[in-house]
């Protein structure tokens, strides 16, 4: 069954376009079970008097591009080699990868070529390993809505968390996906996939977003026919490599934005698996539904999982 979540349009500008922001530095707190962690303030070039370095940085926010920072949480050093993604929401009110960039030294990222007038939501994650061999991962940090001319100057990302002894490595979501054609024969069919995690607005809606997965991933697969298919049936597998931990996330606000954290104490971590199917070397859908969703799968925690495997029938063959 799909999660749930309400609908949301593609986000668009609702006021005047702010030409360049600037998201100031987060300090943390604690809430209960959760964190929050709010930036020191957002200075708006167009409304900043004088030459600070604050409104020089700002000021060289592009109007077609979003660029920052990202950090890591605890020592506040730069992270080279994240991953951070624009997302947006499609008719469904799912949050897709639009662009993709990593990264270069001193963590800093930009997409440029935006259209004015636009939101994104900013997807960041990582998980390294040093020369000494040891790996440390981080969970995604979504930001919501941030409008096309904002330069965030600090993205954070924690260490991943949600079980009593992380190990820094990342969960590897693996399972296998088959195709068949209306006439019950073996059908080849590329399929996209993607791991989803839930993340709330300030508002309390729930948003499906799409974790951006590791080196070593396979998000798009071709079946094939194979004595390992079941009968009837084309294959292939798959794996995702992704955070074993809850998203950080926060709306962004020219006042600051709120990182919530979710509790370090162990907590269940859980993905849904989305699968859509395209006829081969095209993006033309195949397959009836062409879309196929996995209930929860838990790397971490005490709940029942699902092994995500993803079954398209009425594929053209």
């Amino acid at each position: 069954m799909s999660p749930t979540h309400r609908t949301r349009k593609p986000w668009k500008m609702e006021a005047t376009l702010i030409t360049a922001l600037l998201t100031g530095f987060p300090t943390f707190s604690s809430l209960n079970t959760r964190a929050v962690v709010p930036t020191a303030g957002t200075v708006a070039a167009t409304d900043t008097v004088g030459g600070t370095k604050k409104a020089r940085e700002a000021s060289a926010a592009a109007s077609d591009s979003i660029s920052g920072t990202v950090m890591d949480h605890s020592s506040n050093q730069p992270i080279t080699g994240a991953t951070v993604v624009l997302e947006q929401p499609d008719g469904a009110g799912i949050d897709r990868i639009v662009a993709t960039t990593t990264t270069v030294s001193g963590g800093v990222f930009i997409f440029t070529g935006l259209q004015a007038g636009n939101y994104y939501d900013v997807v960041a994650d990582a998980s390294l390993t040093s020369s000494s061999g040891a790996t440390q991962t981080y969970a995604a940090t979504v930001t919501f809505r941030v409008p096309v001319g904002t330069m965030l100057r600090r993205v954070p990302l924690v260490s991943e968390f949600g079980d009593a002894s992380p190990n820094g490595q990342p969960v590897l979501i693996s399972a296998t996906v088959t195709t068949s054609g209306s006439t019950g024969g073996p059908a080849q069919a590329d399929i996209n996939l993607s791991a989803l995690q839930s993340a709330a607005l300030e508002d309390g809606t729930t948003v499906q977003v799409t974790v951006p997965p590791f080196s070593g991933s396979t998000p798009r697969v071709t079946t094939s026919p194979s004595p390992e298919c079941a009968s009837g049936t084309s294959c292939a597998k798959y794996v995702l490599s992704v955070p074993s931990s809850d998203p950080v996330y926060g709306t962004f606000h020219l006042s600051g934005t709120n990182y919530v954290i979710p509790t370090p104490e162990p907590a269940e971590v859980i993905y849904h698996i989305e699968g859509k199917a395209f006829l081969p070397g095209t993006n033309t859908p195949d397959c009836n539904p062409s879309t196929q969703t996995s209930g929860q799968v838990v790397p971490r925690g005490t709940l029942p999982s699902m092994i995500p495997n993803l079954d398209f029938t009425g594929c053209q063959e």
